[in-house]
């Protein structure tokens, strides 16, 4: 995921210096409805909040004795994303700050705890407080940090970033981020019989494959054409990614409007077209899991599809 860099205020860079840091806590996970009632792309299905509360502790745990704190941002948005079931936004951040004023100043709504509220949990990695942010939409302010790859990550449907300065010369940046739930998308389904363009796995992380596979409604198989050109997974910041040499194969890449991620498509050969290539399935092949590819144009079956 390609994250913006966010720059500490220089009380904050001395704080973190000197190692006046906020005392650690241990993981919490305080009291809540066992489900939620949220409202997916396809009708309203419930979410085991334990679930997801487990998955939070199951890092923090797992991390714990480790220095490397971008492996754990990364780790951690993966498995909340994953026992979400990859309908709400998450955020993890360090809290040197008090972020948890997102929560209760209104600045971030819905999420998966009763009465349709966002989901909070901390813990700590070495002596230093992490929280662990799910929510629907909303405006997450992350203020002075001076590494944002290191302190801070972000999966699901974010849109900007918009720097600002406070009355005491503080740095920081509003984040916003749109309901990945509203956003249904579409399957891309191939002439091959019965397969869809699906993301391997169910991993929504950059660099992933993106395959062939059994048509099967999840949310792992829902595209959205956009304006330029690109072709992004539903709800998310990443979009079908390719180079342009025949043979090469595609995978989820960080939505950029590279010409990496310039499609066309032909309503007549019904062909997603690149850089003079097509959109192809390896040898016409009617298995599952076979990883897509970039080819000469020949407008047979492998290469026609419909949305």
């Amino acid at each position: 995921m390609r994250l913006r860099k966010v720059v500490l205020g220089v009380a904050g860079a001395a704080l973190a210096v000197l190692g006046m840091l906020p005392a650690a806590s241990a993981a919490t996970a305080a009291p809540v409805s066992r489900t939620a009632q949220v409202k997916a792309g396809m009708g309203t299905t419930a979410i085991d909040v334990g679930v997801i509360g487990n998955a939070v502790v199951d890092v923090f745990r797992k991390y714990n004795e480790s220095n490397q704190y971008k492996s754990f941002i990364n780790d951690m948005l993966a498995n909340v994303d994953q026992a979400a079931e990859y309908r709400y936004n998450v955020v993890v951040i360090f809290m040197g700050y008090g972020f948890d004023r997102n929560i209760s100043e209104g600045k971030i709504q819905g999420g998966p705890e009763a009465n349709n509220r966002p989901m909070y949990r901390s813990g700590t990695v070495k002596g230093y407080t992490y929280g662990v942010f799910i929510f629907d939409s909303g405006d997450f302010n992350a203020a002075n940090y001076f590494d944002y790859d290191t302190w801070m990550g972000q999966r699901g449907n974010f849109t900007a970033a918009t720097r600002w300065q406070d009355m005491f010369g503080m740095w920081g940046s509003t984040l916003s981020f749109k309901s990945r739930t509203n956003n249904v998308g579409t399957a891309i389904r191939s002439d091959i019989p019965g397969k869809c363009v699906d993301v391997a796995g169910g991993r929504f992380e950059q660099g992933n494959s993106v395959q062939n596979y059994e048509c099967n409604g999840t949310i792992s198989q829902r595209w959205s054409l956009r304006g330029d050109g690109s072709i992004q997974l539903t709800g998310t910041s990443l979009c079908l990614d390719a180079w342009g040499g025949v043979g090469d194969k595609t995978r989820l890449w960080g939505c950029n409007g590279s010409n990496a991620q310039r499609w066309y498509f032909d309503p007549g050969t019904r062909a997603f077209k690149h850089e003079g290539l097509c959109l192809d399935v390896p040898n016409g092949s009617t298995a599952n899991s076979v990883q897509l590819q970039v080819w000469t144009c020949n407008q047979t079956a492998s290469q026609k599809w419909s949305f």
